[in-house]
């Protein structure tokens, strides 16, 4: 076997290994002497846990161990010295485990298809990470503390079971590539994950520059609803949410008193929020081409309003005092 030439100089500053596809449940002790090995690769095997020898290769880079039935790991983890690549896609976890997050070299890691439900707030001690890759698990959230990801660039959370966009993602403007399709979001359509790199950059870009300019502007972002956070921006003069899909406004849109300009045209629509009296400085609504039926009572407290656009709705008549 390979363990023969442990006397070998090769097999001492052998950079390389690659076993993938073979039936191997564990590491024989000799494995430690190969001190020189820099990439090894595992995948495809029969592991049920990453063998505790394996940690003591302190010249490793690139541990690829996808594709096994691992469901732990050891608490010797921590003795990677150099580990930067780590995969443990297709495997048997149902978290991930506390020991992984000790391993302060890593800038790679890849758990995508395993039956994940949570991320635990100690992620953030892998300070280099740079690519994280969590598709297909059972994910419902991230971690807020994940702000505190500032290497990160590449973030995978497709195929899990998530209704809402977390709330760190809005935040992490730093992420070049985002991928988070087939959820069950509840209010974006598939479009929008789809292309969620650059919707959801752009979505960041403009929630920024809202907080100086107090406009924002979220036009044809193939929205279901209006995000939570926007009823934050509390000094919003102009809102733009033409041509999405929105079938219903949220009742903080009529407490933002600093509202001069709505645009929300070209959705589906079908009720405006009861309660509109806290816009008492808007000059400007458009609500044209949408499914609205009717307009709330509360419309005559707009004293400053000018310009009402309502055209093409299903309007079937105006309420009289």
């Amino acid at each position: 076997s390979l363990w023969d030439f442990q006397e070998s100089s090769w097999f001492h500053w052998m950079p390389t290994l690659n076993l993938k596809d073979n039936a191997i449940t564990s590491a024989p002790g000799e494995i430690v002497k190969m001190s020189g090995l820099t990439q090894l690769y595992l995948d495809d095997n029969k592991f049920a846990s990453l063998p505790i020898n394996i940690c003591f290769l302190s010249n490793l880079t690139d541990l690829q161990l996808n594709n096994n039935e691992i469901t732990v790991l050891p608490y010797t983890v921590s003795e990677f010295q150099a580990l930067t690549l780590l995969g443990l896609a297709t495997n048997k976890f149902d978290r991930i485990p506390e020991e992984l997050t000790h391993i302060r070299t890593l800038e790679q890691l890849v758990m995508d298809d395993n039956s994940i439900v949570e991320v635990p707030e100690t992620i953030t001690r892998l300070a280099n990470l740079k690519v994280f890759s969590l598709s297909l698990n059972r994910l419902t959230t991230l971690p807020m503390d994940m702000v505190a990801l500032t290497a990160l660039t590449e973030l995978r959370f497709n195929r899990n079971l998530m209704k809402i966009v977390p709330a760190c993602i809005i935040t992490m403007s730093w992420l070049v590539t985002l991928k988070m399709a087939e959820n069950e979001f509840e209010h974006i359509t598939d479009e929008m994950a789809t292309k969620s790199t650059q919707v959801m950059l752009r979505y960041r870009d403009m929630l920024d520059k809202a907080r100086l300019s107090h406009r924002l502007d979220i036009s044809s972002m193939a929205l279901r609803r209006l995000p939570d956070e926007i009823g934050d921006l509390a000094s919003l003069t102009e809102l733009n949410l033409v041509n999405n899909l929105i079938t219903e406004l949220p009742e903080f849109l009529g407490q933002l008193q600093d509202l001069l300009r709505i645009d929300c045209s070209h959705n589906r629509i079908t009720h405006l929020p009861a309660d509109l009296t806290g816009l008492r400085a808007l000059v400007e609504l458009r609500i044209d081409h949408n499914k609205v039926q009717d307009l709330p009572k509360s419309i005559r407290s707009l004293i400053a309003l000018e310009v009402l656009l309502a055209g093409h709705n299903s309007i079937q008549e105006i309420a009289s005092e």
